[in-house]
This record gives structure tokens, sequence and C-alpha cells, in this order.
């Protein structure tokens, strides 16, 4: 899959230089998508906060929390660690600037 934002942070061009391929597993990792008001990651659950995240294809849940902020770090904890396996797991195949963008990929 050919990926305009992830050697770029809200790239809009897709051009060599900016633009690299990588699995689509890798690919459907980086999506980000929200829900309502809340962070990515994060479903209420009566007055609480629940984080999942997938890993190994799996929606692992990860806690409960007081707070959406408190989920969403916990989120955020678990999905670079997920990126991080992924990476590592791709690491012969990867071009290293690739691979260096994914270790320290920021959601």
């Amino acid at each position: 899959t050919i990926d305009k934002d992830l050697l770029k942070v809200d790239n809009k061009v897709y051009s060599p230089s900016t633009c690299c391929i990588i699995p689509q597993c890798i690919n459907s990792l980086l999506a980000k998508k929200k829900k309502r008001d809340l962070p990515v990651g994060v479903n209420r659950s009566g007055s609480k906060f629940v984080a999942c995240c997938l890993i190994d294809g799996k929606r692992t849940h990860l806690g409960t929390f007081d707070t959406p902020e408190e989920a969403g770090n916990a989120y955020i904890v678990a999905k670079k660690q997920v990126i991080k396996d992924v990476a590592n797991k791709y690491i012969d195949v990867l071009p290293s600037n690739v691979y260096n963008a994914l270790i320290n990929y920021q959601l």
C-alpha cells in the first residue's frame, strides 16, 4: 500500500520523497478513527471509559478508567507497542526510514 502520511505528518502530496510502500497490515494500524467526542480507542461504559485496541487481530480490553483521558492514554501506550511489534516483524523488508518512522510513530 502507498502511504503518504507516515514519513511526513499531514502530507497532502503523493511523491517519491514523501510516500512509502508498506504492507496493508501496517497501513491499517496507522488509520486514525475518531468516535464522537471521545479519544480514539475509547468507549463510554456507564460513567466510566473503556480502552480497547486490536492486538494480533483481536480486540483487547485495556482497562476501565474514570476519565476519557486516562483511557486514551492507555490506548496510546498499547497502540504504540503494537506498531513497534509489527515494525520489528517486518524489519528485514522495510527500508530503514520507514522502520524508523514506525518505531517513532506518534499518535
